[in-house]
């Protein structure tokens, strides 16, 4: 029995990102910056970015909802793209692993790097030194109970809301191997794409996010196709900004919930 996939959306530029590394942040400096995007406002809440949020709060369309048409600017995680369509619009409940099923291959590498042979992929990926911070980035971002009011249950109870945040926080996987254990997915895809001549370019989250390596960050956004000059400290501004906060979030958790270190 052939396997049904879900759409493929195509993309001019697509960020491809394990959840944790940042792709919605650095996909929306590419928009801002090279492409010279009128987006919108990005934040969701403390320091997490959303490249859906900022196009379509946009005062002009950006992007094209039609998978018929090529998106200007694209994140993606490498694992959905080998979703199966099991035909259920929008989230499943009790997150039901069988319509969250993913199915790895040949076939689908093939159908989806044909997709985009024309697409300028950027791939972050990470080195399991660097882990241990974006596993709790990773519970932060989650619990958006923890930096977003709006998630405050309705009769106002904080205590609620509290043990909601510890909950989801222990969810998350303290193991580095286990965090980065999908890198060689993000690998082979990379190694497949430049095997097929597409444009790929591989991104380390510490050359970019921590070392904030002028190098890598001008080869990421002073790239000839953009054809639009960018303001090299004022990226390098963005990230360190970026980094500095996602710190300040770390050490504010840290302090609020110590027994899940």
């Amino acid at each position: 029995m052939k396997i049904k996939y879900q759409r493929i959306q195509p993309a001019h530029n697509m960020v491809l990102f394990r959840g944790g590394l940042a792709g919605n942040f650095l996909a929306y400096l590419i928009g801002c910056n090279s492409l010279k995007l009128p987006l919108g406002n990005p934040l969701v809440g403390n320091n997490e970015y959303s490249l859906a949020l900022a196009t379509n709060s946009s005062d002009d369309p950006v992007n094209s909802n039609s998978f018929d048409d090529k998106t200007l600017i694209l994140e993606q995680h490498l694992n959905l793209l080998f979703r199966v369509d099991h035909g259920i619009y929008g989230d499943c409940t009790d997150y039901d692993k069988e319509y969250r099923q993913e199915i790895y291959t040949h076939s689908r590498y093939n159908e989806v790097l044909d997709i985009y042979k024309d697409t300028r992929i950027i791939v972050i990926t990470v080195d399991i030194t660097d882990t241990e911070l974006l596993i709790w980035l990773s519970k932060l971002h989650i619990n958006k109970a923890f930096y977003n009011d709006q998630y405050d249950d309705d009769d106002g109870d904080w205590g609620d809301t509290h043990n909601r945040t510890i909950n989801n926080a222990k969810a998350i996987t303290t193991n580095t191997e286990q965090f980065i254990g999908n890198m060689p997915h993000y690998k082979w895809f990379i190694a497949c794409a430049k095997k097929k001549n597409i444009d790929v370019l591989e991104v380390d989250y510490r050359q970019l996010f921590i070392d904030r390596d002028e190098k890598v960050i001008s080869e990421l956004f002073n790239y000839p196709r953009y054809s639009r000059s960018f303001d090299l400290n004022h990226v390098c501004n963005e990230i360190e900004q970026y980094t500095q906060g996602n710190m300040t979030q770390v050490n504010e958790f840290e302090k609020l919930f110590p027994f899940i270190i």
